[in-house]
């Protein structure tokens, strides 16, 4: 192998890495959100265990909310089921919350199979889909899963992508509660 080679396998090797390291969480690239105050965004809600067809909007002025985005073939997002039943039930009606699957309905996956997904894994508040893209947009939701909490003032007050633990979902939660 000549140098040129071995300078080339080597930054090869260095951009594999950050790569990975960026999709398994360890790094993240994005720049903090500006703290924009974005508008309400209506997501489809599907019939299933604590949540109802129909419709909700995303955000809900002086009301914290937390936004969990997954996909029915992603095992972090099955992975994070639990741990997001144990916040969700430890802020009762303080805190709305909503999991949304960005997935494209009627090629692969279907409402049915969502819902389905939903009742095997535990999941016992509102469910929807992003059937137009536009949360999906709207949050630049790149990788599932992505956990987002808006605050009452309708600004991103955390976000972070990849399996949590309780801990760290209700660090966000209180931050955007204002609680220590």
């Amino acid at each position: 192998m000549n140098r040129r080679e071995f300078v080339a396998a080597a930054a090869s090797v260095g951009v594999l890495g950050t790569g990975a390291a960026v999709a398994t969480d360890r790094i993240d690239l994005r720049e903090p959100s500006d703290t924009a105050t974005v508008e309400p965004i209506e997501i489809e809600t599907l019939d299933g265990p604590g949540s109802t067809a129909g419709s909700m909007a995303v955000l809900e002025h002086g009301r914290v909310t937390l936004v969990s985005v997954f996909a029915t073939w992603c095992r972090i997002c099955e992975d994070s089921m639990p741990a997001l039943g144990q916040v969700y039930d430890g802020y009762g009606d303080d805190v709305r919350f909503l999991s949304v699957s960005n997935e494209a309905i009627g090629g692969t996956v279907t409402r049915d199979d969502i819902v389905d997904w939903w009742e095997r894994h535990d999941g016992r508040w509102p469910v929807g889909v992003d059937t137009d893209l536009a949360l999906t947009a709207e949050f630049d939701v790149g990788t599932v899963p992505t956990t987002l909490v808006l605050g009452a003032d309708n600004e991103v007050a955390w976000r972070s992508t990849g399996e949590k633990t309780v801990e760290e979902l209700q660090s966000g939660i209180d931050g955007a509660l204002g609680n220590p």
